[in-house]
């Protein structure tokens, strides 16, 4: 948990929750995809905060794998997030290319808010790993993500 960076959970929540729902499925009514890019870009940190999301996301491996010890059943969490974490990896390739293009501006809404929902999903996945296991550290997690 010391290695896990805090990052600002409400901005966050507020970037995902923008073209996600609660459930993780694509949000299709009208006040979906409202945030503008600006937006997104000082809700996030821009690419350094985004680059903290991807470090987090070790961590967030990491203690799914730490429950797997005792409880097997998170194999499935743990893969999950292992894959969501190679989808941010890609966003943020993405970014990094556009970055070294002159393009950022432009291609930072098309990656980096679906990177955030990921990383929320992410999460919010590693919270009710943790809820369902009733274990102990669920309170510093809670307080962390």
């Amino acid at each position: 948990m010391t290695r896990l960076t805090i990052v600002d959970r409400s901005s966050i929540a507020e970037v995902a929750l923008d073209i996600i729902d609660e459930s993780g499925q694509q949000r299709k009514d009208e006040g979906s995809a409202a945030l503008e890019p600006s937006e997104i870009w000082k809700l996030v940190g821009g690419l350094e905060g985004l680059e903290v999301l991807e470090a987090n996301c070790a961590v967030l491996i990491d203690l799914a794998f730490y429950v797997q010890q005792w409880y097997p059943e998170a194999l499935a969490v743990a893969e999950q997030l292992r894959l969501s974490a190679r989808e941010i990896e890609w966003h943020l390739g993405r970014l990094k290319g556009a970055q070294q293009t002159g393009k950022l501006e432009s291609a930072f809404a098309m990656y980096a808010q679906p990177a955030v929902a990921a990383y929320y999903l992410m999460t919010r996945r590693v919270l009710a790993l943790y809820e369902e296991g009733n274990l102990a550290m669920l309170a510093d997690l809670r307080e962390a993500l």
